[in-house]
């Protein structure tokens, strides 16, 4: 998408009053597109001088920056485990059951296989493989 298109629903928002939907229409965008970019001008407090300051590299940048991790969990790192499953033998909940064991702290604590199932491991208090309902693990 093009930065002068954000540019306008951040114009339109700071020098207007205008819900998302119309900023949206007047844009041309869609309007989640338009509330993810004006959340973003919300919580950085941009003014529309804030704005004009920016080259399009840095509007471009801040707007597309990759989404912070907020729960301190490490990742599994799929690409690795998509390429273990090519291998003979090897089932996802061995895999799973290998990340929990690297990252004992910062893992995290469930997987839902095909058949709607999750694997919870409620502070080591049940076995490893344990499956029960999804339901259940809600509660």
């Amino acid at each position: 998408m093009q930065v002068q298109t954000y540019r306008k629903a951040l114009q339109l928002h700071c020098c207007a009053a205008m819900s998302n939907r119309k900023i949206a229409k007047l844009a041309g965008i869609s309007t989640n597109t338009a509330k993810r970019v004006l959340s973003i001008a919300e919580r950085n407090n941009w003014d529309w001088a804030a704005v004009q300051g920016m080259d399009d590299r840095q509007l471009k940048t801040f707007l597309h920056s990759p989404r912070q991790q907020e729960s301190g969990k490490v990742i599994p790192d799929w690409v690795a485990i998509h390429k273990l499953m090519q291998g003979k033998r090897q089932t996802l909940i061995q895999l799973w059951d290998e990340y929990r064991e690297q990252h004992r702290a910062d893992a995290y604590q469930t997987i839902q296989n095909d058949l709607g199932q999750v694997q919870v491991d409620f502070f080591n208090c049940l076995s490893p493989g344990c499956w029960i309902h999804p339901l259940a693990a809600q509660v």
